[in-house]
């Protein structure tokens, strides 16, 4: 590969940043498996990504209430 090359490909540190930006921007839209995915890459992203994901105290709540909700209306259906 070449110097312009590398220069030009993305990190997959950068992609993993990328697609934790969707999957934020989708749980904050409201997606309770994007929350899900969201909270699983902040917890765990220094370990299974070699990244760290940021979010907001408010995001990280947002994220916990759209599951428990979630998880309350399966309980309810069951």
């Amino acid at each position: 590969m070449t110097d312009a090359a590398a220069a030009t490909t993305p990190s997959e540190r950068s992609v993993w940043a990328d697609v934790f930006t969707g999957v934020a921007h989708r749980a904050d839209a409201g997606s309770v498996e994007a929350a899900r995915l969201a909270l699983q890459m902040h917890r765990y992203g220094p370990v299974v990504y070699g990244i760290s994901f940021e979010a907001t105290a408010r995001q990280l709540q947002r994220w916990q209430r759209e599951l428990e909700s979630s998880d309350e209306l399966r309980v309810q259906a069951g």
